[in-house]
């Protein structure tokens, strides 16, 4: 039996990848919002979809947003927005493969690869959603 998905207890890690290697790697911890800090993560009542924010936005990684497709058996949709962030990414680097890891004690993890359209990511300006299976 597989656990519930719960990254606002568990946190979650997010990787960011080309051919020539890992572009990001940030890890969140798990831990309810801090009204004071405006850090941590907020769950939708249905306990569906989970929402981590940071103002001080460490390595440029600002916001992750987590949903589960409740018309598609194991399949998480999540959200990764940044801000003060550059990533150089060559065009040899692509097809970029995203990894979202929300349990690394139990395993639960999936990866999906996309295309990016300009040969520099930028987290300012960009926005990227994968599903996972």
């Amino acid at each position: 039996m597989r656990p519930a998905l719960d990254p606002g207890s568990r946190g979650a890690r997010v990787l960011l990848e080309g051919t020539a290697g890992v572009l990001l790697d940030v890890t969140i911890p798990g831990g309810a919002f801090d009204p004071t800090t405006h850090t941590g993560w907020r769950a939708n009542t249905a306990g569906t979809a989970w929402t981590y924010k940071s103002p001080t936005a460490s390595s440029g990684f600002a916001r992750l947003q987590v949903k589960t497709v409740p018309t598609q058996a194991r399949v998480v949709r999540f959200a990764v927005a940044g801000k003060n962030g550059s990533y150089p990414v060559a065009p040899s680097d692509l097809p970029l493969r995203a990894t979202m890891v929300l349990d690394a004690l139990s395993g639960e993890c999936g990866e999906a690869s996309f295309t990016a359209t300009n040969a520099h990511l930028r987290l300012r300006r960009h926005r990227e959603h994968a599903a996972l299976r």
